[in-house]
């Protein structure tokens, strides 16, 4: 076996040559008063150190890259409700759905621990890593277990090195290197009580043999083996699984690569702004003098220390004579073009970290905006992307749901079967209701029911993709196919029941009511609203007794339906006689 100096020395090709750019990438997302102190550029000979000091403290610290990221992470994160999770132990749904210990052993749902955990770290770096771990065992091996396994995450700095299986094994790893942080606890504080004092690192090697038996070791900081009860003589551990129990996930690039530098740029350009609008926001006198003719030009240079020059105070309240002939004295400021030059480019830059982090599509108010078909083919291409990253998180997803259920049953592991949404749409509240408004305008011209269904779909998909999960959905699409009647203008339906196109059950049907609850109900209440409505409406003389909706000219009383002529009330006030002429 290797020595154990030499093992905690190795790095993968790959850490090497990306592990210069890790700590920009971090700090540019991070932000804060260490990316300002580190960052920030002196401005040579030109400013001295006191200067540097003082525009540093005045400087803002720009957080676009961090905005513009965060949007991207949000907006599949909002998507994750989707998700969905079907099969696996009773273990496994319980720790998904965040009971018990959660799937990190701290009560987290998966949804959660992507996220938070996953999402972010793989925009910001690239890579993201993620072991499934298993408390002590209960039996001989870590496979025998009732606690449910647990899954952590590794940042890519503590990925030290790893080697893949043989091609057709897809893509499992055959062994990997793993640097922990594990936190150091004070215990002195007297008894019950111990809290965090620090962090040691540990090393984990983990394996798999000739005869395909994964192994572990542990190793502390000075590369010594940490034994365990469960380890052989030389600290290995046997887990009894049958492949390596840790997935990487990986888009390839960070989302912060090409990024870092513009918000360096626009760090020492906002510093040199604000620390010359605040310098020069004050104007300075100036006085118009003839040098030949005070014979200031026969007195050579004045001092370094000033000898020749006066003072005088000047500003609101103060005055100050001047010559005959000569222009009054005035006060001028600095000139603004440098700095609206200055604001235009930081502004400029801003946009491209949007544009180069797939959110050109916001754009800014003003005069900066964009197109209407740019704005189309930008959305476009960024709901690609975040397929593209989501396709990711499914492929790592399943691979953990795999290391688990072989750790529920090394024998014959049932994994739990895990979807992701397949479209990243990015709308607004605003823009999802007015694309299904539009979309229901169309409703009312499409000739068939089956046009009629898929567009009542689009609404649906429209309105409540991403805010509800996949079955709920699903069960809203069946209730669409399974109604008789598609959407219609409520208006429209009243209309066609009134004029006679449509019957009692088909309107109520058509409006969305149980018509085998409400019509005879509002026959009969309608029949009492018309009895009523007769009765005050018809003059004492004119009512047959008890038979009120027998009086003349119901459709003059409030009840068209009972009356053969629609007009009876125009033709009945024009026959009664003017009593007042």
């Amino acid at each position: 076996m290797t020595k154990p100096n030499l093992i905690l020395s190795l790095r993968h090709p790959n850490y090497l040559s990306d592990s210069m750019d890790w700590e920009t990438w971090r700090d540019t997302f991070t932000g804060g008063e260490y990316y300002r102190d580190h960052y920030l550029v002196k401005f040579g000979e030109r400013e001295t150190q006191e200067e540097f000091l003082l525009r540093r403290d005045l400087t803002p610290i720009p957080t676009f890259a961090k905005a513009a990221l965060l949007d991207v992470r949000n907006n599949i994160y909002q998507r994750l409700v989707g998700v969905t999770r079907v099969g696996g132990s009773a273990n496994y749904q319980d720790a998904v759905a965040g009971r018990g210990g959660g799937v990190d052993g701290e009560g987290s749902t998966m949804d959660t621990f992507i996220g938070r955990k996953v999402l972010t770290d793989l925009l910001v770096m690239g890579k993201v890593g993620v072991y499934v771990d298993a408390a002590a065992p209960t039996g001989p091996t870590l496979a025998d277990q009732s606690f449910p396994p647990y899954i952590t995450p590794y940042a890519i700095e503590d990925i030290l090195s790893y080697s893949l299986a043989p091609r057709g094994r897809g893509g499992e790893f055959q062994c990997v290197l793993l640097r922990d942080h594990n936190v150091t606890v004070q215990t002195s504080l007297g008894p019950g009580i111990s809290l965090p004092s620090g962090t040691e690192q540990q090393f984990r090697l983990v394996w798999k043999d000739e005869q395909g038996l994964v192994w572990f070791k542990l190793y502390d900081a000075e590369g010594n083996v940490k034994t365990r009860d469960d380890s052989m003589e030389d600290g290995a551990v046997l887990t009894n699984l049958r492949r390596v129990p840790f997935v990487l996930f990986d888009i390839g690039e960070s989302l912060m690569k090409d990024v870092a530098s513009y918000q360096k740029s626009l760090l020492n350009l906002s510093s040199s702004d604000v620390f010359y609008a605040i310098k020069s926001n004050a104007p300075f006198l100036t006085i118009q003098r003839d040098a030949f003719a005070a014979g200031d030009h026969l007195k050579g240079p004045e001092s370094a220390s000033g000898s020749q020059k006066k003072s005088e105070n000047v500003g609101a309240g103060k005055g100050r004579f001047y010559g005959v002939n000569e222009k009054p004295p005035a006060f001028i400021a600095p000139p603004t073009e440098p700095l609206l030059a200055s604001i235009k480019l930081q502004e400029r830059l801003e946009d491209n970290i949007r544009a180069l982090i797939n959110l050109a599509v916001q754009s800014k108010a003003g005069s900066r905006t964009e197109s209407a078909e740019s704005k189309k083919v930008g959305q476009g291409g960024l709901e690609a992307g975040l397929s593209f990253i989501g396709l990711e998180l499914a492929r790592g997803e399943k691979a953990i749901t795999d290391v688990w259920a072989e750790y529920e049953n090394v024998r014959n592991p049932k994994p739990a079967t895990v979807s992701y949404p397949d479209r990243y749409v990015l709308k607004s509240d605003e823009d999802r209701l007015d694309e299904a408004d539009k979309t229901l305008k169309l409703v009312e011209r499409l000739p068939t029911k089956e046009l009629k269904r898929v567009a009542s779909k689009m609404i649906v998909d429209t309105l409540l993709n991403g805010k509800l999960p996949q079955s709920e959905l699903d069960a809203i699409y069946r209730k669409i196919d399974s109604n008789a009647y598609i959407m219609s203008d409520p208006d429209i339906t009243l209309r066609a029941h009134q004029s006679g196109l449509v019957d009692d059950k088909t309107a109520s049907e058509a409006l969305g009511y149980d018509s085998e609850k409400v019509i005879e109900q509002a026959k009969t209440d309608r029949a009492d609203r018309i009895a009523q409505t007769l009765a005050a409406q018809t003059p004492k003389d004119e009512q047959p007794g008890a038979q009120v909706p027998g009086a003349k000219n119901p459709a003059s009383r409030g009840a068209p339906e009972l009356d053969s002529d629609p007009n009876s009330g125009s033709t009945e006030k024009k026959e009664k006689p003017d009593n007042g002429n």
